[in-house]
């Protein structure tokens, strides 16, 4: 699923992929632009935050059929990451009142959102993959520091940082898990990025005897 704005102004239009083309679907209740998604298949997910003559905190909710709208997020935001599903999602960090990067982090449990463990650094435009419980953000930026190459993985209850993407950057398309993930495109100054680079992890197994 895809929505997002266009030169002659803010649509709610989305559109479906299903292998080989695109298809404009129900369109979304509230128009705005940098709106973060947790979206796992075009059958199932959400979208929350984002811009449109102001920060949003607006909730919206995929069901194959039709958007609805649900419990507002915790602080007005654009350019956050997320990730999960429509009963497990998170959305950290982002660009908050008055125009500056947050370290925010909140969780929706399928009905509301709650605060959560913040980034260990505020940051906005990142790249996310993952759930709820074992979720990877990379890059993104946070002024005046600039632009971040800095990954870090959260496990459901706090963030450690792993190694850093190759290029500082933000802005760009995301995707996968906290073992296998993607990062591609975006921005760095002076110039868009146009590279594309891969995560790869191995999962880490523990055992537990209950005697």
């Amino acid at each position: 699923l895809v929505s997002g704005s266009n030169p002659s102004g803010i649509p709610t239009n989305v559109e479906s992929w299903n292998g080989s083309s695109w298809t404009e679907i129900a369109e979304v209740n509230a128009s705005r632009y940098n709106n973060s998604s947790a979206i796992p298949n075009n059958t199932t997910g959400m979208i929350f935050g984002g811009e449109n003559s102001g920060f949003k905190v607006t909730t919206e909710i995929w069901d194959g059929t039709s958007w609805t709208e649900v419990g507002d997020l915790l602080t007005p935001v654009n350019n956050s990451g997320g990730a999960g599903t429509v009963t497990a999602s998170i959305c950290v960090g982002g660009q908050g009142p008055p125009n500056g990067a947050i370290n925010e982090v909140v969780t929706w449990n399928g009905s509301s959102w709650t605060e959560v463990s913040n980034l260990p650094r505020s940051t906005r435009g990142c790249y996310s993959a993952g759930t709820q419980t074992s979720a990877l953000m990379s890059g993104g930026t946070h002024p005046p520091s600039g632009y971040q190459s800095e990954t870090t993985f959260w496990n459901g209850s706090s963030w450690a940082e792993l190694a850093d993407l190759a290029t500082a950057r933000a802005n760009g398309g995301s995707g996968g898990n906290a073992t296998s993930a993607i990062a591609s495109g975006g921005y760095a100054p002076p110039a868009p990025v146009v590279t594309t680079e891969e995560w790869s992890a191995e999962a880490v197994l523990s055992t537990v005897t209950v005697s």
